[in-house]
C-alpha cells in the first residue's frame, strides 16, 4: 500500500495539470477564392467566423453557378477585387450574417430576401453598382447596415423594408432609396442624389440626421406617408434633424407625425405643400429654412 501512494499522487498531479490547461480555441478559417465556383463552395462550407477573401476579380453567373445562401456569420473581404454578377447573388437566412468589407461590385440584385443581417462597407474601387436592388425584401427583425460606403448606382436600396435599415456616412446615387418602408429607416451623414425620393410610401418610422439630398423630383425626403396599416405597424413618423434638401417640388402627402429640427434647409422650384385636407398630419417645425421660387 505504501508503494502505491507515490504513483497515485503522480497520476492525480498529471490529471490536475491537464484539467487546468486552457482548451485550445479553433481560429476562424480564412479562405482565398478566385473563381465563381470557389466562392459558391466557400460559402457552402463556411462555419461561423469564416473570412472569404477574393484573390481575383470574379464574374459570377447565377444561372450556371446558382445563388448563394448565407446561413452562417461570414465575412467577404473583396481585398481590392471586384465581383460582377447577373441575377440575384445572395439570400440570407435567419441565422445568416453577411459582412462585405472593401466591397466593390456590380450586378442586378445583391440580396433577394434578407432574414438575417447584411453589413456593407464599400470604400474601394468603383463602389456599389446595382441596376435593381441592394436588397429586394428586408424581413421583419432583419437588419441592413451600410456604412462608409459609396453607392454609385442603385435602383433601390430596398424595395420592401419590414425590419431595420441604417445608413451612416454614405454617398449614394439611386432612383429611390427605400420604396416601401414598414419598419425603421435611419440615415445619418448621408449625401444622396436620387431621381425620386429617399423614402417613398412610409408606413412606419423614418429619421434623417444631417442628410444632404438633391432630387430630380421631391425636395422633401419622404414622398407619401401613410397610416393604412397602423394597427400592425403603428402611426408613421418622419423626423428630420438638420440637413439640406433640394428638389423640383416640395410637395408630399403626410399622415401621422412629422418633426423638423436643427435648421433643416429646403429648396424647391415650386410651391411648398406639406399637407392637404386629404392628408391630415401633425407637423412640428421647430427650426427650418424653406426657400421656394413659386408660391408658398
Amino acid at each position: 500500500m505504501t508503494n502505491r501512494r507515490p504513483l497515485l499522487a503522480m497520476l492525480l498531479a498529471f490529471a490536475l495539470i491537464f484539467t487546468l490547461m486552457p482548451t485550445p480555441v479553433s481560429a476562424a478559417s480564412n479562405v482565398s477564392v478566385g473563381t465563381a465556383q470557389e466562392l459558391y463552395n466557400a460559402f457552402n462550407a463556411a462555419a461561423d467566423g469564416t473570412v472569404i477573401k477574393l484573390s481575383a476579380n470574379i464574374s459570377y453567373d447565377t444561372n450556371s453557378t446558382g445563388s448563394i445562401t448565407v446561413s452562417k456569420d461570414v465575412t467577404l473581404d473583396f481585398n481590392g477585387k471586384t465581383i460582377i454578377f447577373n441575377g440575384t447573388l445572395f439570400d440570407i437566412d435567419e441565422s445568416g450574417v453577411l459582412t462585405l468589407v472593401n466591397a466593390s461590385f456590380s450586378g442586378s440584385t445583391l440580396v433577394d430576401y434578407n432574414e438575417g443581417t447584411l453589413n456593407i462597407q464599400s470604400t474601394s474601387g468603383d463602389g456599389i453598382e446595382v441596376s435593381s436592388y441592394i436588397v429586394y425584401e428586408n424581413e421583419k427583425n432583419s437588419v441592413i447596415n451600410i456604412s462608409d460606403s459609396y453607392i454609385a448606382e442603385c435602383g433601390y436600396i430596398a424595395e420592401y423594408n419590414y425590419g431595420k435599415i441604417d445608413l451612416n456616412n454614405d454617398t449614394i446615387a439611386c432612383y429611390n432609396g427605400v420604396y416601401y418602408n414598414y419598419g425603421q429607416c435611419t440615415m445619418t451623414n448621408v449625401n444622396a442624389e436620387v431621381d425620386d425620393s429617399l423614402v417613398a410610401y412610409n408606413y412606419k418610422d423614418s429619421v434623417f440626421n444631417d442628410v444632404e439630398l438633391k432630387s430630380e423630383s421631391y425636395a422633401f425626403p419622404v414622398e407619401d406617408q401613410y397610416d393604412d396599416y397602423y394597427l400592425t405597424y403603428g402611426i408613421p413618423t418622419c423626423i428630420i434633424n438638420g440637413g439640406t434638401f433640394e428638389g423640383e417640388e416640395f410637395n408630399c402627402c403626410m399622415y401621422g407625425y412629422c418633426e423638423i429640427n436643427g435648421g433643416a434647409r429646403f429648396v424647391s422650384d415650386y410651391e411648398f405643400e406639406m399637407y392637404s385636407e386629404d392628408c391630415p398630419t401633425n407637423v412640428v417645425i421647430n427650426d427650418a429654412d424653406i426657400t421656394v421660387n413659386g408660391g408658398n
